[in-house]
């Protein structure tokens, strides 16, 4: 160094070599991601230049590129706003909130636009409410008790694994994004049952399924956590029945008999609170306690937490209200898988499930190509995602004819690459150093908010096909760490 130059400014231009260098590495890795992912369906603005293809092959890469992020909010902002789970999602808490605002309002209203005809659910209210009046009345003389007796190895309960979800999620050591801390709490929450001797199995309903479709991140989430129980841990996870009225329920309550059901009496939102109250009262009806999901402590031997007893008034109405039960959980069903297509029709006009299935389906197929001998979640997932992706927002674009409030083709590629480099990032960052990065919100995402949700209803999709893929190798162990908000 130059005897004049302070030994602070020597250190500074070392951090900022040392950080080139890894950055053009790194920048490597993602591009070969991200040329799997967009293939033949890019246009040339999307790749780099010749001059940065080889600046990347010798290692120094084009690092000339600087980056800045505008409205960068204060630390102590951020957390407040990271505490803030469901915002928008948990609209039972929010009675006031405007009604158009809602996502039942929305699809009414888009459900006429587009010519979708909506099960009228405002038909149900009387027998909504009464329901509520009944486990309101349930929940004030809950008792606070030790769930599992001495002869713990002879009972056997069940868990409503969507109840489960939503507890998880509104935990408040759980940041939105942080796929492995979410795993953590749902495993933790488990372990605690195993090691007291419990017998239990999950029940995930298929018609509380289309009650996420608002919610692509939460559905994504949702997808990943039942394939993982299924395949990585040896609990016995039930995913077959529709609802808890079917006949195939029934008949498995018959078998089975469960000494309690463990659920939780809200939702991610209006319509699934109202599933969950309704699937509670069937439960004591037919004399199977219930224990709420909330609340539950464990200590060195026990596990306590709120119990309801089964009683015969839950009986006489269920027998009452049977038919009118009956009816609503089927409009609720019609209600939540007509709502997908206003979901997608509130993102663009153009969009079609069938035509983003065929397009994830095709782009799986010629990655079977690229990594004849499999790959792990992370990376596939990453790969067709950018691709199906992509592919859609150049049809909306060209459709639409242009619109300011949208990112160019250009601006979507870019913020692909950021998604291949964070799953690189994932790939190769140990946890103590992923923990040490903070989110930044800058102004630019509330442009790229149509193309991030685009992403994530292709991820939801991506990971329904993945477990049907045959003759090719798709390393499941880490569905638990799909994703990183940090990153």
């Amino acid at each position: 160094r130059d005897p004049g130059e302070s030994k602070l400014k020597v250190l500074q231009s070392c951090i900022a070599l040392s950080c080139s260098c890894c950055f053009s590495l790194i920048r490597a890795l993602s591009l070969q991601y991200f040329q799997c992912a967009v293939g033949s369906c890019a246009p040339s603005c999307i790749f780099p230049s010749e001059a940065e293809k080889e600046g990347v092959m010798a290692c120094g890469g084009n690092v000339s590129e600087d980056f800045t992020l505008s409205d960068v909010d204060d630390l102590n902002q951020e957390e407040k706003e990271n505490k803030k789970i469901l915002v928008g999602i948990h609209l039972q808490k929010s009675p006031s909130a405007n009604e158009n605002s809602s996502p039942g309002a929305r699809d009414v209203d888009i459900g006429k636009r587009c010519n979708i005809k909506l099960p009228a659910l405002e038909k149900f209210m009387k027998l909504l409410e009464k329901i509520s009046k009944v486990i309101d009345k349930q929940l004030a003389t809950a008792q606070f008790v030790s769930l599992l007796s001495d002869y713990v190895e002879s009972e056997f309960f069940l868990i409503d694994g969507d109840s489960l979800l939503f507890n998880c999620l509104i935990d408040q050591t759980w940041k939105k994004g942080q796929n492995l801390q979410f795993f953590y709490l749902i495993e933790r929450f488990l372990l605690d049952l195993t090691e007291r001797g419990a017998k239990y199995e999950l029940v995930f309903f298929q018609d509380a399924k289309h009650l996420y479709f608002h919610y692509p991140d939460l559905l994504s989430l949702r997808t990943a956590l039942i394939i993982h129980l299924r395949i990585n841990t040896d609990i016995d996870v039930h995913v077959h029945f529709s609802n808890f009225l079917s006949q195939g329920w029934l008949e498995f309550l018959k078998k089975r008999y469960p000494y309690f059901l463990i659920v939780s009496n809200e939702g991610i939102n209006r319509h699934h609170t109202e599933f969950l109250k309704l699937f509670m009262v069937h439960a004591l009806a037919n004399k199977i306690n219930v224990v709420l999901t909330e609340g539950q402590e464990p200590d060195a031997i026990k596990v306590y937490g709120f119990h309801i007893q089964s009683k015969y008034e839950n009986q006489y109405f269920v027998q009452k209200h049977e038919k009118k039960m009956v009816s609503f959980c089927k409009a609720l069903a019609e209600y939540g898988q007509k709502s997908y297509q206003t979901a997608l029709f509130y993102l663009s006009e153009h969009l079609s499930l069938k035509n983003m299935e065929e397009k994830v389906k095709e782009k799986i197929a010629q990655l079977k190509i690229l990594w004849p001998k499999g790959s792990d979640v992370r990376r596939i997932l990453c790969a067709v995602t950018c691709s199906v992706g992509l592919k859609l927002y150049r049809d909306i674009l060209e459709k639409k004819q242009g619109n300011s409030d949208d990112l160019s083709l250009e601006e979507a590629a870019d913020l692909c690459r950021m998604y291949c480099l964070s799953v690189v990032l994932l790939l190769v960052l140990p946890i103590s150093q992923r923990a040490q990065t903070r989110i930044v919100r800058s102004c630019w995402k509330k442009q790229a908010s149509t193309f991030i949700q685009l992403l994530k209803r292709c991820e939801c999709i991506i990971l329904d096909k993945i477990t049907k893929i045959q003759h090719w190798k798709v390393d499941l162990n880490y569905l638990s760490d799909l994703n990183d908000n940090l990153l």
